[in-house]
């Protein structure tokens, strides 16, 4: 039997899990609704007037008439009570971060909210607690559920606090675990065993899919055109402040250095483990390529913070990168600069970056020097990028100059614009931004 455990009342959460359970044999699957467990107070069930609470009874119809049985997880008071006490008795460290094992399923929805990875325990007390007594009213309910002879646990994503819950029950039961996402687009949906965030998982998908025919390099080809302005699977444009063209001032006498940033809180809680010998996190990899680099005092670098959705959005990143405004010949671009990073990226006789996808989009557009200094999914595609630890560093710049072809990276841009499998039982309503169920009757 399969579980398919709901945390939160959102309907992407509602339409995934829907979507999932109803591409299965209905005798073999359970539906858990755990939805009042979800985002309101922690001393009250979720609002039941609100579009979402509406949008779930609706699905719930939905999935009893085609026979997938739906187990409500009721209000539970007493076990709230209790929760709310375990979080005003447990002793919290100063900062917390992903290091601090009994705090790991709330750190990712902590850094979510908050926009920072330092969560100083004194400064966020309230929210903290919050999450704590969420997560452990989570586990309480689901170590509470019947014996349903269980194989498999699915949930959504795994990253925010109830859904990590699910993640930690089906490990501590041995259960095997899926986490399903969207695919490149919000009608369809991508199956994951480990993590989306997984680039190792995602480069495996990659190959899968990559035949290499006539009308997979255009379709790629066509993708990298339009990243140049909007990324369709984050719903966002990370260019939006950006004017066409915008350099800063560069000094003619020295070489140029582009680092290019990925968000501190992309990748918390739910990325691969960096392997050992590797550089662990994007400040230690700056750090060397600057040290390797800035000796001769031939270099000016550019650190093109990674840009923030809106203006208004915290700059919580800038704890960690201001402190390189010291160092030498170095100059940090703000997360909502008006510079042209791809503009930037082509000036540089050298880029290097970070769990950043500027750098692959770089290399489409021609650029022979790109170094990739942490994860990627495209690392098989262009192995001679490397820059990972001191020693492949090294390598990369006693020959910086690559002879790779731009086509190398289309299987990367093919896989971004076509992944997941197109929802047969729910429509995407872009303009309102939500879903509504194909079936007319519903």
């Amino acid at each position: 039997m399969k579980a398919i455990v709901i945390g939160y009342p959102h309907q992407w959460h509602w339409v995934l899990s829907a979507e999932y359970a109803l591409g299965e044999s209905q005798e073999d699957v359970i539906f858990f609704d755990f939805a009042q467990m979800g985002l309101v107070s922690i001393l009250s069930p979720n609002i039941p007037f609100s579009a979402n609470w509406r949008f779930r009874r609706q699905v719930i119809k939905y999935l009893g008439s085609k026979g997938i049985r739906v187990i409500t997880v009721k209000y539970d008071l007493l076990n709230q009570l209790k929760s709310i006490f375990l979080s005003f008795t447990t002793s919290y460290p100063v900062v917390i971060d992903e290091r601090e094992a009994s705090f790991r399923s709330i750190y990712p929805s902590l850094v979510n909210d908050m926009g920072d990875t330092r969560i100083i325990s004194s400064e966020y007390k309230s929210k903290v607690r919050i999450e704590k007594s969420r997560s452990e009213l989570m586990r309480l309910r689901l170590k509470g559920l019947p014996d349903f002879h269980l194989n498999s646990v699915v949930t959504v994503n795994g990253r925010f606090t109830n859904n990590y819950e699910v993640r930690l029950f089906a490990q501590e039961q041995g259960l095997k675990l899926s986490l399903l996402e969207f695919g490149s687009s919000k009608d369809s949906l991508e199956e994951y065993f480990n993590s989306p965030h997984s680039f190792e998982e995602l480069s495996q998908k990659m190959d899968r899919i990559w035949s290499g025919l006539e009308f997979e390099r255009e379709k790629a080809k066509d993708f990298f055109e339009e990243l140049l302005g909007f990324d369709r699977t984050a719903g966002i444009s990370w260019t939006q402040n950006m004017v066409e063209g915008e350099l800063p001032t560069i000094s003619p006498e020295h070489k140029l250095c582009v680092f290019y940033c990925s968000s501190q809180k992309e990748f918390v809680g739910v990325g691969d483990d960096v392997i050992p010998g590797h550089f662990q996190t994007q400040f230690e990899a700056f750090e060397a390529l600057h040290s390797e680099l800035s000796s001769n005092g031939e270099w000016e670098f550019f650190i093109r913070r990674h840009p923030n959705q809106c203006i208004s959005q915290k700059d919580a990143d800038s704890y960690y990168w201001d402190k390189y405004k010291n160092y030498k010949h170095t100059h940090i671009i703000a997360p909502n600069s008006t510079v042209d990073s791809y503009a930037l990226g082509m000036k540089a006789d050298l880029v290097a970056h970070y769990n950043s996808s500027i750098g692959i989009q770089l290399i489409y557009g021609g650029h022979k020097s790109v170094v990739t200094m942490g994860n990627s999914m495209w690392t098989g595609l262009v192995p001679d990028t490397l820059g990972r630890n001191l020693l492949e560093l090294r390598k990369f710049l006693a020959n910086p100059l690559k002879s790779w072809k731009a086509e190398s990276v289309l299987p990367w841009a093919y896989f971004r614009s076509s992944f997941g499998t197109k929802f047969r039982y729910f429509d995407f309503v872009s303009k309102s931004t939500t879903w509504k169920i194909k079936d007319s009757e519903f």
